[in-house]
């Protein structure tokens, strides 16, 4: 059973990124996340995105809409968020047509860490017209350690 609903949620989810192209942007950023956290918050998405926060409500909705996750509305301090059913990245490459199912996520996982300690964001910095650096950094990312990273990068080998 969960088979089949696992093939109606690919077939939906391709239909949604070959249908709408605020939904094939998704998809094409969840497909290269390195990590899969279990929700992601309204304003993730409207920051990684970089859209309207109508928009990124309105995806988030139609995703949970379409069996990817459970829509969540904040309430008092509480972020409105979708939990996810799958894994962030698996839905990304079944919409892209790079894998046939999604994988799900464990609601238990055996090794009892949560895939959502830290939400990371994705940075891309062109070094050269033809090379990009890719540098997941946590979302609370502080000055102390960006000055740890630029030290770091600093003692690396460069020809002189």
């Amino acid at each position: 059973m969960a088979n089949d609903v696992d093939k109606d949620i690919s077939k939906q989810i391709k239909n949604l990124y070959e249908l709408n192209e605020l939904d094939r942007i998704f998809f094409d950023w969840a497909a290269k996340r390195t990590r899969n956290p279990r929700e992601t918050t309204v304003d993730q998405l409207e920051r990684e995105l970089r859209v309207k926060r109508s928009e990124a409500i309105a995806l988030a909705k139609r995703l949970a809409g379409h069996g990817c996750g459970r829509f969540i509305t904040g309430r008092r301090k509480g972020k409105s968020r979708i939990e996810w059913s799958f894994y962030l990245s698996s839905l990304g490459n079944v919409a892209r047509g790079n894998a046939d199912e999604p994988e799900e996520i464990d609601p238990n996982p055996a090794d009892g860490k949560d895939d959502n300690v830290s939400s990371d964001i994705m940075h891309v910095f062109k070094l050269r017209p033809d090379k990009d650096v890719n540098i997941a950094l946590p979302e609370d990312f502080t000055k102390k350690e960006a000055e740890r990273l630029a030290a770091f990068i600093n003692s690396l080998p460069f020809d002189s």
